[in-house]
């Protein structure tokens, strides 16, 4: 896949975080807390790992240095701020540490992925040349 569509893939999902993020809480499906709690936090954890890796990997085919840093940091801070207005707009929502956790572990494993594979990937491709 090219940079670009990595890129622009990874806006996309971000868009679609902030609006999910946003969305009153009446407007959210009722469930009794087990479900919700952990429907939420998969949500999270899948939602900003597969956002950051689409980041990471449009960085790595963009030979750009702070692969993962830059990213990753952006997309906690705006965990953040999304946590903080759905708890100061009155949206019926409140900030989740839980949900900041989930976002941060979901951005790591992504990052430790990618890292891992792009490794892999790249010793495969310099033992092939040797042969």
């Amino acid at each position: 896949m090219k940079t670009h569509h990595y890129r622009y893939l990874g806006y996309f999902l971000l868009t679609g975080i902030v609006f999910l993020s946003l969305l009153p809480g009446k407007s959210l499906a009722k469930l009794n807390w087990d479900q919700l709690l952990s429907l939420d936090k998969l949500g999270h954890f899948f939602m900003y790992g597969i956002t950051a890796g689409c980041f990471y990997l449009s960085r790595i085919e963009a030979n750009l240095k702070s692969i993962y840093r830059v990213p990753g940091l952006a997309l906690i801070s705006l965990g953040l701020v999304l946590e903080g207005m759905q708890h100061c707009v009155g949206l019926g929502r409140t900030f989740d540490w839980l949900d900041v956790l989930a976002n941060m572990t979901g951005i790591m494993v992504s990052g430790y992925l990618i890292k891992y594979f792009h490794q892999n990937h790249q010793t495969n491709l310099n033992q092939k040349k040797f042969l």
